[in-house]
């Protein structure tokens, strides 16, 4: 027994000199503690504006042009703005059906709707104007969640017959004859008050008086009545026959764009793959952007290693300027940034064939601002840590942070951000970086269009900065 207290005692002793040596290692404490915290604070905050928060959608941003310039037309805007579905743009001032088309084109859109002139005045007619909608094709996702949110609303603030106007425009467009539409009415309205009927007899407590007509009788005569019209209904000849056939077929998001008159343009960059959807470019160029911060803080973490481990003292014994150690660091990184971008590209094009090597000029220029942006990046934490744990965690906090925040992840068009977290977003450098990445893939852009050279200026911006933090800390740090 004695044996047993004493083994117990001693282990007791020496979790404590561990516990006691850990609560002094305030980088440990930061790590453990402090960088969950954080990051559950960022990712929960940033998940809200991606995904709706409670909704659990995010708001699709739809560009409207207000042709119409009426007091309904400006009510039913304001009815889609107020949708869970949607956020509808601009918040103030307008623009003009050019301008959309440009927005659209540029890639700073992708779905707009143009309300024409006269459109509300006669919206439930089969002869209204169509609305028209200029949208990218390959936002597949979010123009079935427009057209959903487009019909939803228009039920829902219409008088109680647009479904019934709706479906006359269909079958009259199939060929549908004016006695056949009449008797599909009659159809409708029997239907309905079957319906009607069942309910309120469910609601009684009493049975119902023998002169009041059964369900069952109500749904014999309605059978009858869709009997009779079957003929109708159902016309032998060959043009019906074939439009009715190929209206059945279609894909239900079809079937919504015929109730919803929608007249679709849509504008693809002719340099982009048909195959490529926006999540594969995304993915791709988002994880080699956020990956590549990983990898090279690794590299750039062998200078902590160095002075760690005594070698940092034998070169600087050298009869060498102190900097060059660092300059020598800087080229070892930013080459090996290069060879990990190469692989990560080479690796997602043979994969997903999102067309990376179509513009070599521009992906050249793109990896090459970027590498040296993320070796900047690498130096100055390894410059700024006073130890390796200090600089993994300091690393894994701003890379994960900054992934979130500049649209590694998912797209930042999907989040409808405040205006402070718009700001930080904008500020990182990840955010320019797929901004230049995602101008190229998917909006077809080359190196010398605007939003490619705003984006390479600034990512550069970034670089220089890091760089000349690397130098301040390693004469602080290393030097001192």
């Amino acid at each position: 027994m004695k044996s047993l207290f004493r083994f117990l005692d001693a282990s007791w002793t020496l979790a404590a000199k561990d516990l006691l040596a850990y609560s002094r290692d305030r980088m440990a404490l930061l790590t453990g503690f402090l960088v969950p915290i954080v990051l559950v604070t960022i990712f929960g905050t940033i998940m809200t504006y991606a995904f709706g928060g409670s909704s659990g959608m995010a708001k699709i941003k739809l560009w409207v042009v207000d042709e119409d310039q009426t007091d309904a037309s400006k009510k039913w805007i304001a009815s889609l703005n107020e949708s869970e579905m949607l956020s509808i743009l601009p918040k103030e001032g307008s623009l003009t059906a050019d301008q959309l088309i440009v927005k659209v084109q540029d890639g700073d859109a992708h779905h707009g709707l143009v309300i024409p002139k006269g459109y509300t005045a006669t919206q439930l007619n089969e002869k209204a104007p169509s609305l028209r909608m200029i949208r990218d094709p390959g936002r597949s996702m979010e123009d079935r969640i427009i057209r959903i949110a487009i019909m939803q609303n228009m039920v829902t603030q219409g008088d109680g017959n647009f479904m019934k106007q709706s479906i006359h425009r269909i079958f009259q467009k199939e060929g549908m004859s004016p006695s056949q539409l009449v008797e599909l009415d009659k159809t409708f309205a029997a239907t309905s008050d079957t319906i009607r009927q069942f309910l309120e007899q469910q609601s009684e407590t009493a049975s119902p008086s023998n002169n009041v007509e059964t369900p069952k009788e109500k749904s014999e005569s309605t059978n009858e009545s869709k009997s009779e019209s079957k003929e109708d209904l159902n016309p032998s000849s060959e043009k019906t026959k074939g439009n009715a056939s190929s209206s059945v077929s279609r894909d239900p998001f079809d079937f919504l764009s015929s109730i919803v008159p929608v007249e679709n343009e849509d504008l693809t960059p002719p340099s982009r793959p048909k195959m490529v959807s926006y999540q594969q470019a995304q993915s791709v160029s988002g994880m080699s952007v956020m990956m590549l911060l990983f990898g090279l803080t690794g590299a750039g973490a062998l200078l902590l290693a160095e002075r760690e481990h005594g070698t940092l003292r034998r070169l600087m014994a050298l009869p060498i300027e102190r900097e060059t150690i660092l300059l020598g660091k800087f080229i070892y990184v930013f080459i090996i940034g290069l060879i990990q971008m190469s692989i990560l590209f080479i690796y997602g094009e043979l994969l997903f064939r999102v067309g990376l090597f179509r513009d070599p000029l521009t992906t050249l220029v793109l990896v090459l601002s970027w590498a040296a942006a993320a070796t900047s990046f690498s130096m100055a934490v390894a410059t700024f840590a006073t130890s390796s744990k200090q600089g993994d965690g300091l690393a894994t906090i701003v890379i994960l942070a900054m992934a979130a925040l500049g649209g590694c992840w998912f797209p930042v068009q999907m989040m409808d951000l405040p205006l402070p977290l718009e700001i930080v977003s904008k500020s990182t450098m990840t955010y320019w970086a797929m901004e230049g990445f995602q101008g190229m893939l998917w909006s077809g852009l080359r190196c010398f269009d605007w939003k490619i050279v705003k984006s390479i200026s600034i990512v550069s911006t970034w670089t220089v900065s890091l760089s000349l933090a690397s130098v301040y800390f390693f004469r602080r740090n290393y030097i001192s």
